[in-house]
């Protein structure tokens, strides 16, 4: 199976197409090899989502291989380091660029703490003075919308990448469960098309109330937080959003896609400088609490 294209739309198509196909593939081998035509390197998309049809591919009980002829390809195997999740069962595996924090497997143990270790990890690496919360507080949404909606039967990865010279973190979270179309449905009767109901999904304190934590701070709370050119994208069955700060898109897809693909992107210079209290002002700031 060659990927020809990394346009996103049309690499999540090829991903359905050979979700679709994995039943003839097994009447032939129990082997699949994938590979990528381009020489470009790839995103988070790209990354995560593979992944999701890798762990499919392997619960179907097919062995999947990632030749290493192209750019692309030598991304995935020498940097990503994709074939060890398989081979050692590991959830995550640390990558060969720090600019990479990598893949991870979304784990319901993991999803309170991974994202605060990309914030951490970004404080200590590249933006020590700057209020990071943004960052953890987006990712543990984005982690907990798979818990609350999704039913991936744990094909579910996250893969963030940050770009030094832009300072953007290019964030993706996808699973292949139910899609996040049909639990809104349920929960909303009067909607009845995708596109509503994906539109609904980023509304302001939207929430369908499936657990304790869903208090309706999740998707809109990352679209708030793209600025300038940062977009928030959200694929799941039929249909494509795309928002950015101050405007929404809805298209269909051309193909299915079983499951949610939330990407997004964070401009982190335009985060707040982070404040300091000397020594002086602690111990005023502790005189006027005990004249209290």
């Amino acid at each position: 199976v060659i990927f020809n294209t990394i346009d996103k739309e049309e690499w999540l198509g090829e991903i359905m197409q050979v979700v679709y196909n994995i039943p003839s593939y097994k009447k032939q081998s129990h082997e699949i090899t994938i590979g990528v035509s381009s020489e470009s390197v790839l995103t988070s998309f790209h990354i995560a989502s593979l992944a999701c049809l890798i762990e499919y591919a392997d619960k179907c009980g097919l062995h999947v291989k990632i030749r290493n002829n192209t750019n692309a390809e030598a991304y995935l195997n020498d940097v990503i380091q994709l074939g060890e999740y398989w081979a050692t069962g590991s959830d995550y595996i640390e990558a060969k660029d720090e600019t990479v924090s990598n893949l991870w497997r979304i784990t319901n143990s993991g999803k309170e703490v991974h994202g605060r270790r990309i914030q951490e990890y970004l404080e200590r690496k590249f933006l020590q003075n700057k209020e990071l919360d943004v960052v953890h507080n987006g990712l543990t949404e984005a982690y907990y919308n798979v818990f609350d909606h999704a039913h991936a039967n744990g094909i579910a990865f996250s893969a963030i990448t940050f770009n030094k010279e832009s300072q953007v973190l290019d964030a993706t979270i996808c699973d292949f469960g139910v899609g996040m179309i049909q639990p809104i449905k349920e929960s909303f009767p009067q909607i009845t098309s995708d596109e509503e109901a994906i539109r609904k999904s980023i509304e302001a304190k939207f929430t369908i109330g499936s657990s304790l934590h869903n208090g309706g701070m999740g998707l809109d709370n990352i679209r708030s937080s793209c600025t300038e050119n940062d977009k928030l994208s959200i694929f799941s069955n039929m249909v494509c959003l795309e928002a950015d700060s101050e405007d929404v898109s809805v298209h269909k897809l051309d193909f299915d896609f079983k499951g949610t693909l939330i990407n997004f992107g964070i401009t982190l210079s335009h985060l707040p400088e982070k404040e300091y209290i000397d020594d002086q002002q602690l111990d005023v700031a502790q005189m006027v609490e005990e004249l209290k």
